[in-house]
């Protein structure tokens, strides 16, 4: 499964942390991550982002 962008930590629209947003994903990916295997077959789990260059 890839988790795509929007999981970032962002501040005042700018990259602030390569760890997932808290309001979005309070526990981080872990629980997530875990309650999905537990309910599917998927085992890999990867995510990407998208910079912007100006």
């Amino acid at each position: 499964m890839l988790i795509d962008d929007g999981w970032l930590s962002v501040q005042e629209e700018l990259l602030f942390d390569f760890l997932p947003d808290k309001e979005k994903f309070p526990d981080g990916f872990h629980n997530m991550i875990k309650e999905i295997k537990g309910k599917s077959d998927i085992r890999w789990f990867g995510g990407t982002f998208a910079a912007e260059c100006v």
